[in-house]
């Protein structure tokens, strides 16, 4: 069992919402990106207890919980290795539309895993939040697919849940044409 179908057999066992989010969720809707690690988005806090991970350290892996202080943007990262396996970040999210997005999550068979997957739109919501120079580069990629005016349509009906400089991005992004 891969790495991350352990992790979201676990995340599953204990009923937690979740999806996956970053580089493997861009490639599960086609757009490549070489990435090495899977990102997996949480809202429930109780990721951060010990006895959560039982079944992925069994395992072998190691778990090593990261939280976060009260400004940073996720209650915590949780980084879950095993040698010869990329590593999982599960991101323990604070904030309502984070919930929203896991809700409306698809799942999706991937190899060795079926897991649910942020729709596009999401994507670059959360690419947006991010705001990293990578994250934005994928957010415009996102919206330059044919899917282009379904997308900016998603992401206008939801943009004003997230901060204000996020909205300043986004203009700057459905501006650029491909």
């Amino acid at each position: 069992m891969s790495l991350l179908a352990l992790v979201a057999d676990d995340l599953t066992s204990h009923r937690v919402p979740h999806a996956l989010v970053g580089g493997m969720a861009l490639a599960a809707h086609g757009l490549a990106r070489a990435t090495l690690d899977a990102d997996v988005l949480v809202l429930t806090p109780e990721v951060v207890d010990e006895g959560m991970w039982t079944k992925v350290r069994a395992a072998g892996a190691k778990v090593n919980v990261r939280r976060g202080e009260p400004d940073d943007p996720f209650h915590a990262v949780i980084r879950i290795t095993e040698p010869g396996s990329p590593p999982v970040d599960v991101l323990v999210g604070r904030f309502r539309w984070q919930q929203e997005l896991v809700a409306r999550a698809i799942p999706v068979s991937l190899p060795a895993v079926r897991i649910p997957v942020v729709g596009p739109a999401d994507l670059v919501l959360l690419k947006i939040y991010a705001g990293g120079p990578q994250d934005l580069v994928d957010a415009q990629r996102l919206v330059t697919t044919p899917d282009r005016d379904a997308i900016i349509a998603e992401v206008e009906s939801r943009i004003d849940a997230l901060p204000a400089g996020c909205r300043r991005e986004w203009e700057r992004i459905k501006s650029t044409r491909s």
